[in-house]
């Protein structure tokens, strides 16, 4: 856990809208002030912007301020500005504040917190006011007051914590501020700022507000002013105990930078000073004078820093890992390292002093220079970590690349983790620092160090510039990050220009001062090392290993407060020649973290050594301790003396063999082959390294020969029969270095070395960028996939543009020794790898970089003996498998070309790295296959764009989406301009399916152009006019709708959709021989991204949006998510579009993949299941949502709301749930979980539920569910587990939710009685048990012994071997009973009689006195839904009943009705048959119906299609059918029934075919003329002999001229509702869809005025809104 700092929040009111309150400018300046003061003594610091004075913006900032506070923390509000008392209440004026409403306080905020405090988890409370002022003018405004009882409201006390105010005056006073030359001030806000931070005042608050008392009296006096006294409003125990200031952080600070001037002149580094010669001045206390000199010098200069580092120490108070201590603890290395570890005696020439001052000068200088450059870059560069600056996208770049850093992050998501999470940032940040070369740079390093020292005077001062100069600074401090090589490197190592360019340490001995009298020599390298040392054994917490990072937050997370001071008290002791670290380590990854340094500074020191042996100045080098240990770590102890942690635990550690066949091996890259690719991106490195160095020695003025990159693949077979693979490159080459730490250190990449870095910083001053493609540094081991034996050859292009010798070298696997010799040069840099491929290895260089490798960024060659290729730079390879979705399946781009599939077209763009292409194209990262096959483009991405991919470059994880879409936007243009054909409107759809904004993009510059597309059937495609629609083509020509936009079942959208196109060309008067009218309404011009708006296929629907209904709040989701735009974004165009939608607070950012599983109604799988946005979103999604995304239902409901859901007053719980929570907060009803919904009282049952599965008591599940803010009826809940027979006591023998007896409510007679015979019990012992569980029984003589068998059977039925028991908690009907009585043989009236006994409900009902013979048994319990379903006499007894039951008894329905009336049941009024009814009559009676039996209500009219039906079935003609349903007590209409029998072409006639559901014509009214058309189109009749032939079977039909000629095909098509030429049929009543017109639709080649003029034609009513130009008409 975090050891959390204190925090302040600081608002003040400047501005006032009221031009009678007086504005306070100066309030800004003193809460600056106050700022800077509380930042010194430890504190966070929120300063409330000060023109967000509102009432509002203030009190949620307090709210806010309050609820992320940390456990414990403790809190500082600080209010300045104009206050005012009135009824006992103090109240701040917000800027807003209106003298003249009658609600004035009302609008001002109430300066009492305590509320929001409460909820808040934080500590001690301290809220300053600083506000009673004169200048508010309230005019009469009575009862109000500046200074009466100001400060003196009442307020109530919390326990736990202290909640104190403090006011700038007291009662009758007002808070004063003055007007001086030097500004304005108040004088309150000036007191406390100095009270605080005065070391002689004690912390306590009882202490500050007395020196406040203090200095108040004194500035009073001095501006002569009148008095105010501070009143303190707080428990006075509470007060003395609140510590407001902890003044150890004071005492640190001290340590940390004011004692620096004194500690640069007491160094122990001086006593071991030598005398300049002849330098003619006196020494002091055996110094030589010069250095006394130079001594002083420094200390200044120290003094100066000293001031600096405290003023940017402030901006650094909440870097949790920020080490104030630091310099001065290395300072105390350094002195050990010279004095106690080295030999000084081999530092000394003529046995003299061993250091000259200048050394001296530069020791005791770096660590302060250290400290305060660290510390100025860390605050010049910090708004990174809030995603600001311009460093903002490198610094996520940094993050992104480190693993262990973004898992760390993502794991702290959750609001209570993310000062956990900002802890974790700030760690990144510091190593993000340590790795920048800009930050070493001499500059920078100026600015950040010598820039805030005064120019001195006098020789020493002088001296002084010379021995700190920027360059030597920026090196040194370079020095101590870097390996010991770079500092100690040999002389031919580097060239002269890297030295003059600050780069590189100089070797040997260098002069100072060359020529006078201060000539005194410095060893820069030496100084280096022995900085270096003395870093490493300072230990500086922001570079120990990410261990440290691994355990910041949890349970038991690193306090990085413990790890300073674990830090800062290190020892190191000795043990002969070894020096072991000594630390009482607070946690077991600081003990871990502080091992793993111990061995990194053992290799430091190991590396030092063998850097020394090469050179002689730094003999004493080899004085430094052999070994280091850490043995010495151990856990800090508690204060009861016991270890703080048993053991240090253990991690997950590699094995070397197995991880590195793995990382070689084809489970990670899956195909042996890929090898190749991983040989060509190490090669592309090398040449780019090559031309980066080349160009920046040309920049230089310096000579380099004229360079192009190069690669050549080879394959052949050796003189002793082995295959080999080779590639072979001109680049940069490798030296034994390269070798040795880059090329055969698996995870190692040569962009990582800190000499690459700054070299690369180099190159960026002069323009010239350097992007490796390089990723994780394993790409060498895949080339043992192929083979155990390599060779390399290989000379390095240097820095200096020298080539270095050619080294050959053999390995013979990845776990043997690498043989290197030196072979004769061939006068060229470069490398070359040839593998000798396994046995059993067959690949082809050419056909793996043919389907891979796109785009070659230098020239390429590949031949494998049988086949070869060549790349030109920069080209798309004219065999790269365009179309192909993944040319990694070498199985399917082998099936395509064998296929001889066309081609894909691609056309490159003037954009470099864009081509178009008209089909799948590709996403391409430096020329090679990313695993991305967009539609319509192949981009390069290389340089900057270069996107972050998995380890085996198969899948893109992250890239610069911005950058990739400006750079296609800027190829649009020459995708116009070609003439291949590669951009249609299709291509444009198909295009926007992908990337909807790419393909508006395109159709905005079509616009622009003025582009038309003229189509046959007089209709031009003017983008200008009617925007850019990609479907517009299909549309209104003869192209394949059906298959372009997929088929449609239901084409009413679509018709819709091509009636808003339609009504957008008749405005602009594109489609010939047809005109809109007047009033025709605005149209919106179409884009590309609408096509994928307007389909219903965005939610998984199928087909197209139908505009005529309200868009569901699913569809804007859906889309929005298709589209990648934020569901405000959809709406609105949506809107524009014609769309109707709910009113919806719609989310204004695109919704994240969290989001989405939010939104999720009860985050059901099933495609298309959103939660309705415009209506109330179920209390039990948060709690669903949170279980799923592991949230707590708070921060689902929270984050529901601000994505526009309206959810239910509910108090959500603030934590992720249990899995015994989840358990209580779900039921299971048929196998499916359901979860509660919070804002409804929950059910007994629920409870009862929850304990049957969880195994709790009632009582605990119950106080866990108010805990989760359920709502629980007010009952004594048992606090014992219910036992079986308990639950079968409240089970109610029914599924589903209210299967449990609700005993919180009212316990019925029938409810006891029940449950005793499912138990066996007696009524008695249930009512007795019930109570026991807190139950209240009615007042009954309860049966004390167990019902009989006779009760037994008469409350239970039998379904096969299932017992089902009457329910007597609900009414039972009649049938009921005379079931139960049935069952025994009893009459209905002695069955009633013995169930109300039992409690039983009854109606009331005439019940029969004798029992039921068998016959009134089968009257009553007919059903056709079940075996023992009884009549419920208390309702009308369907006629259907009567006739069914008849039929299936053989008596005469007659019969049946006249003995349902005597056993008391209602039967509907008709003239039932008396005789039993024929196999004729019951068809006839029988409605049409393809599931089960359907009868003829005789109590209802009978409508003519059953007449129609009856004649088909029987044969009849309809006079006989009706005649017979007269007879049998049918009503029919008086209709001219047919004599004669139907024919099948009658039938046919008389068949429904316009709507589509089956069904016969009602002659009782009129015959549409869409039914006559739909008629003869089906019969292949004219539409005149359809219309006589109705008229002839008794239709009546509207006056038309009927066509006598049969209907074409067209006309067939034209009249169907699905345009297939098939029923059903167009009413032709109302006007038709427009879109019915166009040909894409309707697929007649009918130009679309010809089309409606046949419509018109055929009886059709045309849209309102056109109207047909005869004389205009185009051909057909």
């Amino acid at each position: 856990m975090l050891n959390h700092p204190r925090r302040a929040l600081l608002i003040g009111v400047t501005e006032y809208d009221d031009p009678a309150i007086d504005s306070l400018p100066f309030v800004a300046d003193d809460l600056d002030d106050l700022s800077k003061a509380l930042r010194s003594v430890g504190y966070e610091v929120e300063r409330h912007p000060d023109h967000h004075g509102d009432r509002d913006r203030i009190d949620t900032a307090i709210e806010q301020f309050c609820r992320h506070a940390e456990p414990g923390q403790q809190l500082l509000i600080f209010l300045s500005g104009h206050g005012i008392h009135r009824d006992g209440h103090d109240y701040l004026l917000p800027s807003s504040a209106d003298t003249t409403s009658r609600k004035f306080t009302e609008r001002c905020l109430e300066i009492d917190f305590d509320g929001h405090i409460e909820e808040s988890r934080c500590g001690d409370v301290l809220v300053v006011v600083d506000a009673c002022r004169e200048g508010v003018r309230l005019r009469e405004k009575a009862g109000y007051s500046y200074v009466h009882a100001w400060s003196e409201q009442q307020r109530r006390r919390s326990a736990g914590r202290t909640i104190a105010y403090l006011y700038a005056c007291s009662s009758g006073e007002m808070a004063r501020w003055k007007e001086t030359p030097d500004g304005t001030f108040s004088l309150f806000t000036r007191a406390f700022s100095r009270a605080i931070t005065d070391d002689a005042v004690s912390g306590t608050l009882t202490a500050v507000r007395e020196a406040v008392r203090v200095r108040l009296e004194n500035l009073s006096a001095e501006w002569s002013v009148p008095l105010q006294k501070p009143n303190l409003d707080g428990d006075t125990a509470g007060c003395d105990r609140l510590v407001l200031v902890d003044r150890r952080v004071r005492a640190m600070a001290s340590r940390g930078a004011s004692a620096w001037r004194d500690r640069a002149a007491a160094h122990a580094v001086w006593d071991l000073v030598r005398p300049v010669p002849d330098s003619g001045r006196p020494g002091v206390d055996g110094l030589p004078g010069l250095a006394v000199l130079l001594r002083d010098a420094v200390a200044e200069c120290a003094g100066t820093w000293s001031r600096r580092y405290e003023e940017l120490r402030l901006d650094l108070s909440d870097d949790p890992w920020w080490d104030d201590e630091h310099a001065i603890r290395m300072h105390d290395r350094l002195s050990w390292v010279v004095k106690n570890v080295l030999n000084p005696g081999k530092l000394a020439e003529d046995d003299k002093p061993p250091l000259s001052p200048a050394e001296a000068a530069v020791l005791v200088l770096l660590p302060f220079a250290q400290q305060l450059h660290r510390a100025q870059c860390a605050v010049s560069f910090r708004s990174v970590l809030d995603d600001q600056g311009d460093e903002a996208a490198d610094f996520r770049r940094f993050v992104g690349g480190e693993a262990r850093i973004r898992r760390r992050l993502a794991r702290l998501d959750k609001p209570d983790d993310q000062p956990f999470a900002r802890a974790v940032r700030w760690g990144a940040y510091h190593r993000w620092l340590s790795q920048r070369p800009q930050v070493f740079r001499a500059p920078v390093v100026a600015e950040c160090v010598l820039g805030v020292l005064d120019a001195p005077d006098g020789d020493a001062a002088e001296l002084l510039r010379e021995v700190i100069t920027d360059a030597r600074l920026a090196r040194l401090l370079r020095a101590l990050r870097t390996e010991p090589e770079a500092a100690g490197s040999s002389a031919s190592a580097a060239s002269a220009a890297d030295a003059l360019a600050g780069t590189e340490i100089p070797a040997g001995i260098q002069t100072i001062a060359g020529g006078s009298p201060n000539e005194q020599h410095i060893r820069d390298r030496l100084i280096a090392l022995i900085l270096r040392v003395a870093e490493e054994f300072t230990i500086d917490v922001t570079a120990l290993p990410n261990i440290m990072i691994d355990h910041i937050g949890g349970a038991d997370g690193v306090d990085l407060t413990e790890v300073l001071r674990a830090v800062q008290t290190a020892r190191w002791s000795a043990r002969g020649r070894t020096r072991v670290l000594e630390v009482e380590c607070p946690h077991q990854a600081v003990q871990v973290a502080l091992a793993d340094h111990t061995r990194g500074i053992a290799e430091v020191l190991e590396r030092i050594d063998v850097v020394a042996l090469a050179d002689r100045t730094l003999d004493v080098l080899h004085d430094l301790p052999t070994h280091v240990a850490s043995d010495g770590l151990r856990p800090l102890s508690t204060p009861e003396g016991r270890p703080r942690y048993d053991n240090v635990g253990f991690r997950f550690r590699l094995d070397d063999d197995r991880v590195q066949e793995l990382l070689m091996g084809e489970q990670l890259y899956g195909d042996p082959a890929l090898a190749i690719r991983e040989l060509y991106q190490n090669a592309l490195d090398a040449c780019r390294y090559r031309k980066a160095r080349t160009e920046h020695l040309l920049h230089g003025g310096r000579p380099a020969a004229p360079w192009k990159g190069r690669i050549a693949f080879a394959q052949g077979v050796d003189d002793d029969g082995r295959p080999w693979l080779e590639c072979r490159d001109n680049g940069v080459g490798m030296s034994e270095r390269e070798l040795s730490t880059v090329f055969s250190n698996a995870g190692a990449r040569f962009a990582d070395l800190p000499d690459f870095g700054e070299e690369q910083a180099a190159w960026e001053r002069e323009q010239i960028h350097f992007f490796p493609n390089s990723r994780f540094g394993i790409g060498v081991l895949s080339y043992f996939m192929l083979g155990d034996e390599i060779e390399v050859s290989t000379a390095r292009f240097s820095r200096d543009g020298e080539l270095q010798p050619r080294l050959q070298v053999g390995i013979d696997g990845p776990g043997s020794l690498c043989r290197v010799r030196h072979v004769e040069s061939n006068g060229e840099s470069g490398t070359a790898v040839r593998i000798f491929l396994r046995t059993g290895i067959s690949v082809s260089c050419v056909d793996l970089l043919t389907r891979l490798l796109w785009v070659s960024e230098v020239a390429l060659t590949a031949t494998d003996g049988s086949s070869s290729a060549e790349w030109l730079p920069g080209e798309l390879s004219a065999k790269a498998p365009i179309g192909v979705r993944d040319p990694l399946d070498r199985h399917a781009t082998e099936t395509m070309l064998r296929r001889g599939e066309p081609r894909v077209r691609a056309v490159p763009s003037s954009v470099r790295n864009v081509s178009w292409c008209d089909g799948q194209g590709g996403i391409l990262a430096d020329g090679l296959w990313a695993g991305s096959a967009p539609y319509g483009r192949i981009v390069n991405l290389t340089g900057s764009l270069s996107p972050r991919l998995t380890i085996d470059r198969r899948r893109i994880l992250a890239m610069d989406r911005d950058g990739v879409r400006e750079l296609q936007f800027r190829a649009i243009p020459d995708l116009l301009a070609e003439k291949q054909g590669i951009f249609t409107l299709l291509w444009l759809g198909q295009l926007a399916e992908q990337d909807s904004d790419l393909a508006d993009a395109i159709a905005q510059s079509v616009t622009d152009s003025g582009m038309t597309f003229p189509r046959a059937g007089g209709v031009t495609i003017e983008p200008g006019a009617v925007g850019v629609f990609p479907l517009d083509d299909a549309l209104f020509s003869m192209s394949d709708f059906h298959r372009s936009l997929h088929d449609d079942t239901n084409r009413r959208p679509a018709l819709r959709l091509g009636d808003w196109r339609l009504r957008s060309y008749l405005r602009a008067a594109l489609v010939g021989g047809l005109r809109t009218t007047s009033d025709s309404p605005a149209v919106s011009p179409a884009r590309p991204s609408d096509a994928v708006l307007l389909s219903a296929r965005a939610d998984g629907r199928g087909g197209w949006l139908d505009m005529s209904k309200r868009v569901p709040s699913r569809h804007v989701l859906v889309a929005s998510i298709v589209l990648g735009w934020a569901p405000l974004r959809s709406s609105e165009r949506l809107r524009e579009l014609g769309a109707s939608l709910a009113d919806v607070a719609w989310p204004r950012e695109p919704l994240t993949s969290d989001d989405q599983r939010l939104l999720r109604a009860e985050l059901s799988s099933v495609a298309g299941h959103w939660s309705d946005l415009s209506n109330p979103v179920p209390a039990s999604q948060p709690i669903a949502a949170g279980v799923a995304l592991g949230w707590s239902p708070l921060r689902a409901a929270e984050r529901l709301r601000e994505l526009g859901a309206r959810l239910p007053d509910v108090a959500w719980p603030n934590a992720p749930l249990t899995d015994d929570d989840q358990g209580l907060l779900t039921s299971e009803w048929h196998g499916r979980s359901r979860w509660l919904d919070l804002s409804e009282p929950v059910p007994f049952g629920h409870v009862v539920d929850a304990c049957a599965r969880l195994g709790w008591p009632p009582l605990r599940a119950a106080r866990r569910l108010r805990e989760l803010g359920a709502q629980l009826p007010d009952f004594s809940w048992p606090d014992a587990p219910l036992n079986q027979e308990d639950q079968l006591l409240l089970s109610r023998d029914r599924p589903g939710p209210d299967r449990w007896l609700d005993i919180a409510g009212p316990i019925r007679v029938g409810q006891v009685v029940a449950a005793a015979a499912r138990l066996g019990w007696s009524p008695a012992r249930v009512a007795q048990r019930l109570r026991e569980l807190g139950a209240v029984p009615p007042n009954f003589p309860w049966p004390e012994a167990p019902l009989d068998t006779e009760d037994g059977r008469l409350l239970s039925r039998e379904f096969g071997r299932t017992i089902h028991w009457l329910d007597l908690s609900d009414p039972l009907h009649a049938g009921e009973v005379m079931s139960a009585g049935a069952r025994l043989g009893w009459s209905p009236l002695r069955a009633a009689g013995r169930l109300r006994e039992l409690g039983a409900d009854l109606p009331e009902f005439p019940w029969p006195e004798e029992p039921l013979n068998v016959e009134d048994q089968l009257f009553l319990k007919y059903a056709p839904h079940g075996p023992d379903d009884w009549l419920d006499l208390s309702k009308t007894v369907p006629a259907a009943y009567v006739l069914g039951c008849s039929v299936e008894l053989g008596c005469s329905p007659q019969r049946l009705s006249d003995r349902l009336r005597e056993l008391g049941a209602i039967v509907p009024d008709a003239a039932w048959p008396s005789a039993p009814l024929s196999r004729e009559d019951q068809q006839l009676l029988t409605a049409e119906s393809s599931g089960p039996i359907r009868w003829i209500d005789l109590s209802e009219p009978v409508l003519p299609g059953s007449v129609i039906e009856g004649s088909v079935a029987l044969g009849w003609s309809p006079r006989r059918t009706a005649d017979r349903l007269q007879a049998l007590g049918a009503v029919l209409p008086d209709i001219s029934w047919s004599d004669a029998p139907l024919s099948r072409d009658d039938q046919n006639l008389l068949r429904v075919r316009i709507t589509g559901r089956p069904g016969w014509l009602n002659l009782a009214e009129p015959v549409s003329v869409g039914h006559v058309m739909g008629a003869a189109a089906t019969l292949g009749w004219p539409p005149q002999q359809s219309a006589v032939r109705l008229r002839e079977l008794g239709a009546e039909l509207p006056e038309f001229t009927w066509q006598r000629t049969r209907l074409t095909r067209n006309d067939q098509v034209l009249l169907s509702m699905s345009l297939d030429g098939q029923a059903p049929w167009l009413d032709l009543e109302e006007p038709i869809d427009g879109g019915r017109l166009l040909p894409g639709l309707n697929h007649t080649g009918l130009p679309v005025a010809r089309a409606a003029e046949r419509l018109q034609q055929l009886g059709a009513k045309l849209p309102a809104y056109l109207t047909i130009v005869p004389e205009e008409l185009p051909d057909t």
